[in-house]
């Protein structure tokens, strides 16, 4: 008896059911095409020599609310993007996007990057975007988010009500635009490129990472900035639980100070700034690592940001 309950105990630990997070979640995506108004589709990913294309759904700093297993070791997250032979829509392989929501009663958050799409291939405002998404009615929400030349527009969220394989599409002529980040919610174009697919928790309480927040901080945090590389602007978001001052500078490599962003006094809460690589005098800089660093009260952290003109 004894035994028994000791294999079931580690059999729950071993499923992370003794931690409180959700079950793991599985769906596969295929065929990732770019449709013109008029012409040939193109394939941007097809998905056969696998996602290394793509950065680890842990890699953007926009993904929140997965599970790290015991220890919050980044080794442990249980959140994988790989290739798949199991399960396909068309050809040899698919793409398999696996999470684990940490808690079922926080947000979740996963931004799935498209590293080596940034730029190229782009497309025209006029033309689609579709993948086959092969879903398991988690409820959890799905968009596709672009970058033109205002920031990340995104499309429409879409409940991933369905199970099996169901062709998922952007219409950038009609569907509707939500501006994400630095984004306006208008498609300036004249071309735009894929950035990333998007999963949002399926619960009434879930927001995305840039919403506001309507209860306080519980701690101090420096997050870190979006977009990442970047060659315009990027945001950078913190949070104070209390009252207080608060500086955030940017320093270069060499540890010269760059630009104050922030020096003053700021009620609790969560709060962003905006750099756009230059320095104090307006002048831009060059390419390369800068950090940006908050410091408030005792606490103080930094983050490593790329800049790229």
């Amino acid at each position: 008896m004894r035994k028994a309950f000791c294999t079931a105990l580690f059999l729950l630990i071993s499923a992370g059911i003794c931690w409180g997070q959700m079950p793991l979640t599985t769906i596969y995506l295929d065929n990732l095409l770019m449709v013109p108004a008029f012409g040939t589709a193109t394939v941007i990913d097809d998905f056969e020599m696998g996602t290394n294309n793509w950065w680890d759904p842990d890699g953007s700093g926009s993904t929140y609310g997965t599970y790290y297993g015991p220890g919050e070791d980044w080794s442990t997250n249980s959140t994988v993007f790989t290739g798949d032979t199991t399960t396909v829509y068309d050809g040899r392989v698919s793409a398999r996007l696996q999470y684990q929501w940490e808690d079922p009663d926080s947000a979740g958050f996963i931004r799935e990057y498209a590293a080596s799409y940034q730029g190229s291939p782009s497309w025209t405002i006029n033309d689609k975007l579709q993948v086959w998404i092969y879903g398991n009615n988690s409820l959890d929400l799905f968009r596709f988010m672009i970058d033109d030349s205002d920031g990340m527009e995104g499309s429409p969220w879409i409940p991933i009500d369905w199970t099996g394989w169901q062709l998922v599409e952007f219409d950038l002529a009609i569907d509707p635009v939500i501006g994400w980040v630095n984004g306006n919610g208008v498609l300036d174009g004249p071309d735009v490129s894929l950035d990333s697919f998007q999963i949002m928790k399926a619960e009434a309480t879930a927001v995305e990472p840039m919403a506001h927040e309507p209860e306080l901080p519980t701690r101090y945090e420096l997050s870190q900035n979006y977009p990442n590389p970047f060659n315009a602007e990027t945001r950078i978001r913190f949070a104070i639980p209390e009252a207080g001052p608060v500086s955030l500078r940017i320093y270069n490599v060499t540890g010269q100070l760059i630009r104050t962003l922030v020096a003053e006094n700021m009620p609790a809460g969560s709060h962003s700034a905006v750099w756009n690589g230059r320095d104090e005098a307006n002048m831009e800089l060059a390419s390369g690592v800068y950090f940006c660093r908050m410091e408030s009260g005792s606490y103080a952290e930094s983050i490593k940001m790329s800049f790229l003109r």
